[in-house]
Parts: C-alpha cells; sequence; structure tokens
C-alpha cells in the first residue's frame, strides 16, 4: 500500500486527479465518467492524453466496450478502464478529503442516471457515500423491486433494508417491509413473512398494496 501511495504521489497533477475520479467508480470506470467527475478542470482531450499516459506507464488497462459497467447505458461505445493494480485504486481513493469523496459519489450518481443506469442499487450506493442516504432511499426501492421480479429473494430483502436503514420511513417503509414480507413467502420464511407484513400493514394507508 505504502508503496502505491509513493508511485500516486509521484504522478503529476493531471495523473492524479484523473487517479482519483476513476478511484469513485471502484476498480474499473469509464473514460465519460471520469471527464464527469472533472467537469471543467480537464477538456476531453486533455483526458484522452492523460489516460493513455496512464496505460502506457501501465497503471491502467483499457478496453472498447459496448455494454456498460454493470448492464446497460445509453453510452453506446466507450473506454472503459481498469485500474492494474487494487491497491492503486485503494491508494487513490484514500487521497481523497472527505468533502471531495461526497462530491465525486453525488456527482457519479448523477451521471449514472443521466446515461441510463438500469443498477438501481448502483445509483443508490453512491448516494449514501456521498452522504445523502435521503436521496438512496426510492433506488433502493427500485432495486428491491427489481430483485423481487427477478426472484433474487435474498437481494430484495437486503435492498429493501438499506432503504429502511437510509432512513425510509412512513409509507414508503411500508412498502420496503411487504416487499421484504413477499421475499421471504417466496422463501419459505413464514414467520419472518408474516412479521414484516404486520409492520407493513401498521405503515401502509388503505388502498395501497
Amino acid at each position: 500500500a505504502a508503496t502505491m501511495q509513493r508511485r500516486l504521489e509521484q504522478l503529476d497533477a493531471p495523473a492524479r486527479r484523473v487517479l482519483r475520479a476513476g478511484s469513485i467508480f471502484g476498480g474499473r470506470f469509464r473514460r465519460s465518467g471520469v471527464l464527469a467527475l472533472l467537469g471543467g478542470q480537464m477538456s476531453s482531450t486533455e483526458l484522452r492524453q492523460t489516460l493513455a499516459t496512464l496505460v502506457a506507464q501501465e497503471l491502467l488497462t483499457n478496453s472498447l466496450e459496448h455494454a456498460g459497467m454493470s448492464r446497460v447505458s445509453a453510452v453506446s461505445s466507450d473506454v472503459v478502464l481498469s485500474f492494474r493494480h487494487g491497491l492503486l485504486r485503494d491508494a487513490a481513493y484514500a487521497s481523497l478529503t472527505d468533502a471531495d469523496r461526497h462530491t465525486g459519489h453525488r456527482l457519479a450518481a448523477s451521471w449514472l442516471i443521466e446515461t441510463g443506469e438500469v443498477d438501481a442499487g448502483l445509483i443508490a450506493d453512491h448516494f449514501e457515500r456521498a452522504a445523502v442516504p435521503e436521496r438512496a432511499i426510492p433506488y433502493w426501492s427500485q432495486a428491491a423491486k427489481f430483485a423481487l421480479e427477478a426472484q433474487d429473494y435474498e437481494l430484495a430483502v437486503r435492498s429493501a433494508e438499506r432503504g429502511i436503514v437510509a432512513g425510509a420511513a412512513g409509507e414508503v417503509r411500508g412498502r420496503l417491509r411487504r416487499m421484504q414480507s413477499e421475499a421471504n413467502s417466496w422463501a419459505y420464511r413464514w414467520d419472518d413473512s408474516r412479521r414484516l407484513a404486520r409492520e407493513a400493514m401498521e405503515l401502509s394507508v388503505e388502498g395501497s398494496d
């Protein structure tokens, strides 16, 4: 880790800026995503040149992908880059201030929404890391709904719980508990299903699901 931190510090400012922005997305990121995070700090041409240098230095690898990082993106074709070493990504992420990290995750969530990202849980996770958990709640609800429809009952329960931990209250909390109840019933966990259904009914309004 210390070696990667020193390697990071030896890079010029634009390279460090790019790696820090990329680290917001994790081990892999899109060129267009980094450009969105950097805003006016770097032009598209400068970013391409900096990324080419980082690839030549064997700090990043790149490839062309038609699909998005998770499943589908509105970006038809974009360069996807990966940190060659996970420790370098960790060092770049650790070098961000809390304020920059929060801003980066908020911008990443907004960019994912704008580009048509379908992984609602990914968007929700970025909002949580941006320290705005209330903005994550509708996406955790969406993620739980999609997981339930896909018959991934464990994921449905976990996603709904993340929404509740993020602060879902009232009818929204009731809707999340209802989905957890349904998921548990399909998983034959009857006691959990009944318990969650009771809470859902107490929080739900007449005529709701």
